[in-house]
């Protein structure tokens, strides 16, 4: 028997239990759920080419959202009846269809379509198959956006309780929308009502020109400048989206030090418009935010910064001066360089090393931040 990773699942009734974690699903016709669920259809005459569908599908990961997604419809379904849009019968229907099709997965007999894309479509194909046109009637006032931001909360609460996982990593942003957006309010919730960080990693790729007129970055500007601009730019807009207003305890880690917000910390303290304010004590962009401190700075002050800087002592100084040793933790790129991680890891330790502190203070950006964050003391 061919290995295979299982990976945690959690059950409607909030038991964890291992599932296969496999990428494969069944390729078959777009149609094969009878047309009712088809994402390709109308005035299309032929499916997509194969390679279309391969990068549409999803599901070869999402399908891990299956327990999630059938919770969300169950509970969209009884708010349905119980508002009066849904009559009893096809209430009882969907919910009956829901319940078997998650007697499949779990039984392993259920069948992933590539061609359906992903989880929400391989469940509501389903659904029609078993009851017929009520299924599609389960889609009622509800967008694929909002059962997808409900899915994600779910499988990160599901996580976090059959897993004990202690924090989340995400990145700058989603497919170019900003983490401030409102869909992803959610998660930030979440983690703050569980006390428990954030990891932000950047994401830029050449694709982003480094000017207007051009198509593509050149000489791995969006990786070495790009980067920390997508660290930083997230950080603001976080904040100036009151985040911290909402969750004066929220936890968020910055990778590579903060970007460039320790180097520019006085930009961030009198911007732009407050330069012809003439009025050091009032920020014009934090009124217009209504943001409930009167500094800007004040709020990035809060965020706890990682010390992966390739060993860069004197980039690791500035950083550490802005954000203190208490929210300092240890952390490099390894095993990204020409010896598998030892020369980042060598270097950043020389580079705390070298920082004029106590050894408590350094033990403290070593490990102990690290453990409180995580609740491990």
């Amino acid at each position: 028997m061919p290995d295979r990773d299982m990976t945690a699942e959690t059950t409607r009734t909030g038991t964890a239990r291992a599932q296969p974690a496999t990428d494969k699903a069944a390729p078959e016709p777009p149609n094969a759920a009878g047309g009712q669920n088809a994402m390709w259809g109308g005035r299309f005459e032929a499916g997509p080419d194969a390679l279309m569908e391969a990068i549409n599908a999803s599901i070869g990961f999402d399908r891990r959202l299956y327990a999630q997604d059938i919770a969300g419809s169950r509970a969209h379904c009884e708010m349905l009846v119980a508002q009066g849009i849904l009559d009893t019968g096809a209430g009882v229907a969907i919910l009956g269809g829901l319940d078997r099709i998650l007697a499949e997965i779990e039984s392993g007999a259920f069948e992933f379509r590539t061609a359906l894309e992903d989880i929400h479509l391989n469940i509501e194909g389903r659904l029609a198959e078993l009851i017929g046109a009520d299924a599609g009637r389960l889609h009622t006032a509800r967008s694929r956006n909002d059962q997808v931001a409900t899915d994600f909360r779910l499988w990160v609460r599901d996580a976090i309780d059959a897993l004990d996982a202690r924090g989340v990593q995400v990145f700058t942003n989603v497919l170019g929308k900003p983490l401030s957006a409102p869909e992803f309010a959610p998660l930030f919730d979440l983690l703050a009502a569980r006390d428990l960080p954030v990891w932000v990693h950047p994401v830029r790729g050449p694709n982003h020109p480094d000017y207007a007129t051009e198509t593509a970055s050149e000489f791995e500007i969006w990786f070495t400048f790009g980067w920390p601009y997508e660290t930083s730019a997230c950080m603001a807009r976080l904040i100036y989206s009151g985040l911290f207003d909402r969750h004066p305890g929220m936890k968020i880690v910055t990778h590579h030090m903060g970007g460039m917000i320790p180097f520019f910390a006085n930009k961030i303290g009198l911007g732009f418009e407050q330069l012809f304010e003439n009025d050091p004590d009032r920020n014009p962009l934090a009124l217009r935010a209504g943001l409930e401190k009167a500094q800007p700075l004040d709020y990035f002050r809060l965020l706890y910064a990682d010390t992966a800087l390739n060993g860069s002592a004197a980039s690791t100084a500035c950083g550490h001066a802005f954000f203190t040793t208490a929210h300092s933790l240890f952390a490099t790129d390894a095993p990204f360089d020409a010896r598998g991680g030892r020369d980042f890891i060598e270097n950043t330790i020389a580079a705390v090393d070298s920082l004029d502190i106590a050894a408590a203070e350094r033990a403290d950006i070593y490990a102990g931040n690290a453990r409180r964050l995580l609740n491990l003391s």
